[in-house]
């Protein structure tokens, strides 16, 4: 055994002086043997890179790739969705941080009297729970303003103004809350269906798109 270890490790040794050699300036297989230097400023490859084209700059620019529009309308119903995606996600996470700061609202109604440090613990917490809270709800803002569509304006946005209107006022119990969690689960469930129907247009624009290119081409 010690045998073969020595022997493994010598013929370690030996591979790694090889391959150390070949970027020793003065090693013979200092670049595999080749003392050629590579010019600067990309005016030529060297060998190895440089395939069926060494004259690389003189390839012609490879044109850009442009997606085809399908006109305004699509445009628009496409960024509804995105943001009704946004206002799902964020209205999704919204009530764990408010069901922190209760909990933490009462742990600071059980604190002693002069508990300072508790005190002082508590409201650290607090703030950083009602930091999380307004980042969501701006998130949800942002793409509620964003949004043009007359479904979403007619079905889903007083909903979220709802929630956003009662998601900083305090609830006085656990049921109060628990209708509040009900009422983003409805919610999201709304802006689930309105994403599919605004899929279903989006298809639609496509498909009619399809058509009139099909047809001019029989033309």
């Amino acid at each position: 055994k010690e045998e073969a270890k020595s022997a493994f490790a010598e013929a370690l040794a030996d591979g790694f002086a090889g391959f150390k050699a070949e970027f020793d300036p003065n090693s013979a297989t200092y670049h595999g043997g080749d003392k050629t230097a590579v010019p600067l400023g990309g005016g030529r490859l060297p060998a190895a890179l440089a395939g069926e084209n060494p004259d690389w700059m003189s390839l012609p620019i490879a044109p850009l790739t442009i997606e085809d529009s399908y006109g305004p309308e699509h445009e628009k119903l496409v960024a509804a969705r995105e943001k009704l995606g946004q206002i799902k996600k964020s209205l999704s996470v919204l009530s764990p941080p408010i069901e922190a700061i209760m909990r933490l609202q009462k742990e600071m109604e059980k604190l002693e009297e002069g508990d300072e440090e508790g005190k002082t613990s508590l409201q650290s917490r607090l703030n950083g729970e009602a930091t999380k809270r307004a980042g969501i709800m701006e998130s949800v803002v942002l793409a509620r303003d964003a949004i043009e569509n007359p479904k979403f304006h007619r079905e889903v946005k007083p909903v979220v103004n709802e929630i956003l209107d009662r998601a900083t006022k305090p609830f006085g119990d656990k049921s109060s809350f628990g209708e509040f969690c009900v009422k983003i689960q409805r919610c999201t469930q709304v802006v689930f269906r309105l994403q599919g129907e605004l899929l279903q247009d989006i298809k639609k624009i496509k498909k009619e798109r399809a058509k009139r290119d099909a047809e001019q081409d029989e033309d």
